[in-house]
């Protein structure tokens, strides 16, 4: 269509015209003689729209995956990390369960063999370690 002076003359009326009717429905409200060509319009319009969003939907979810895939890589390798410092902390629980485990079994032992506490020990090892200090006290003197 080119731009002449009857296009442009048509193009007002239509516009006119539709404000009109736009007018005329919206004051008559729901006992409007259009109703019958706005349900009609709803469920034309309404019926495109739906076959419209079908088409466009997957379109838009791959276009989606596209563009957040590297974001989700860096989410991916921080989970992994992630994984990586929990399984190191798993594994050394168990290497301290293990460790608590033979070390109650020790202690265990050292009782049955007459050292009921840590402390009896210590001290024969200090009166050991006395007696061979004033043993060489002795030696030095004479």
């Amino acid at each position: 269509m080119r731009d002449s002076r009857r296009a442009r003359l048509i193009l007002g009326v239509l516009l006119a015209a539709a404000l009109v009717i736009l007018t005329v429905d919206h004051r008559t409200g729901d006992s409007s003689p259009l109703r019958p060509l706005r349900a009609a319009g709803a469920y034309l319009f309404g019926t495109a729209e739906q076959f419209g969003n079908v088409v466009v939907r997957p379109v838009g979810a791959f276009l989606h995956a596209i563009v957040t895939a590297p974001a989700a890589q860096e989410r991916i390798e921080t989970l992994k990390e992630e994984n990586a410092k929990l399984r190191a902390g798993l594994v050394a629980g168990k290497l301290d369960a293990d460790r608590s485990k033979e070390l109650k079994k020790l202690i265990g032992l050292a009782g049955t063999g007459g050292l009921q506490d840590g402390h009896r020990q210590r001290d024969r090892a200090a009166r050991a370690a006395g007696v061979r200090g004033r043993r060489a006290d002795r030696r030095g003197r004479q």
